[in-house]
């Protein structure tokens, strides 16, 4: 025990020595004198709290001496007489008519802005149609060449043909999808469902149209032999498209 009182003392007495040489440092490099340490000490016997209510105190102070005086010199300012409360309406009028008339401006502004990009908008739009009227024209001229021409190579291939041989293409034509089912022993497909398709005789009939009087008169022979049904059918419209052509355009 009274080993640890020795070394608490020794302790003790070494701060004691240590703070004492930091204070002489402190007064030896000029950093510390009577009235720094006084202001220490009074800094250190407030506490943060006390300290903060002092300063909020002092602050709302402050705003009430500066409200007071505020209301001090306004109510010692003389009233205004009337050609002055003319003069401050007149500033005021002027002040809203430049206001007025910047927002007028401004609206203007906007609206000229937005018929520039309606009129950019509309030119834009018109040049789009023209060039999608311009692409169909296109689409629309090379599809009915290549119509054409795969017609009149058709046509061609047909008249090229014997008159048998050129009908069975044709019924091949008219045929709907599996119209034709295959039958054991290599024989001819036998008909399923409906004979002939609209579109196909349709088609049938503008080739007939575009031959030769011989050479169609071959053809529907060939089609009475076998189908004479088919081959009225066939000449009825035949009839029936040349009667079309004659009649005017415009004719009711």
């Amino acid at each position: 025990m009274k080993t640890l009182w020795n070394i608490l003392a020794v302790v003790a007495i070494g701060n004691l020595v240590a703070l004492g040489a930091f204070v002489g440092w402190l007064k030896v490099t000029d950093r510390l004198d009577v009235e720094r340490a006084t202001t220490v000490r009074l800094m250190l016997a407030k506490t943060i709290t006390t300290e903060r209510a002092e300063k909020e105190e002092a602050k709302a102070k402050e705003e009430a001496e500066r409200e007071a005086a505020e209301a001090a010199a306004k109510a010692s300012r003389a009233p205004l007489t009337a050609s002055q409360l003319l003069a401050a309406r007149e500033e005021a009028t002027e002040l809203d008519r430049q206001r007025i008339e910047r927002l007028q401006r401004e609206v203007s502004d906007l609206r000229a802005q937005l018929a520039r990009e309606i009129a950019e908008v509309k030119t834009q739009r018109d040049q789009l149609d023209a060039d999608r009227t311009q692409f169909d024209a296109i689409v629309r001229a090379t599809g009915e060449q290549l119509q054409n021409e795969q017609f009149q190579k058709t046509l061609g291939v047909l008249v090229s043909l014997k008159p048998a041989q050129a009908v069975t293409l044709l019924r091949g034509m008219m045929a709907p999808p599996a119209a034709f089912a295959p039958v054991d022993g290599g024989a001819e497909p036998a008909p399923v469902g409906p004979a002939w398709s609209e579109a196909g005789i349709t088609e049938v009939v503008g080739y007939l149209d575009a031959m030769e009087d011989k050479n169609r008169t071959k053809i529907i022979g060939e089609f009475a032999k076998a189908e004479p049904a088919l081959a009225t059918e066939l000449l009825e419209r035949l009839r029936n498209r040349a009667t079309m052509a004659r009649v005017p355009s415009g004719a009711p």
